[in-house]
């Protein structure tokens, strides 16, 4: 039994470190779409040659990165809606459950 224990205790520490995994990674692909319309909105506010410039190689540059982050959640097989609704980001808050003496219809 306690060889039982121990194999299934590793693999839930082993699980609960790759949906971390996921988390962080999830996270950064919203901060890398953010920067990757920021940098799509500053080509409009820009006057001079060296500047369009500039915000040209940033925009490629954040949006490889978006890319290269969507190909790594890819091959971890994510589920995004499942670590959207993990997350709290939907409402601000984690998951909760309705109150007591509460039920769905009302």
């Amino acid at each position: 039994m306690k060889r039982w224990f121990r194999w299934f205790g590793s693999r839930n520490k082993d699980t609960e470190a790759f949906t971390d995994e996921k988390v962080r990674l999830y996270r950064e692909i919203c901060q890398a779409h953010q920067d990757w319309e920021a940098a799509q909105a500053k080509i409009h506010y820009v006057k001079e040659a060296e500047q369009i410039d500039y915000v040209i190689f940033l925009q490629e540059a954040a949006e490889k990165r978006y890319v290269m982050l969507l190909r790594q959640a890819k091959r971890m097989n994510m589920n995004v809606l499942e670590l959207y609704q993990g997350t709290g980001r939907h409402t601000g808050k984690q998951k909760q459950s309705p109150p007591a003496g509460k039920t769905m219809e009302g």
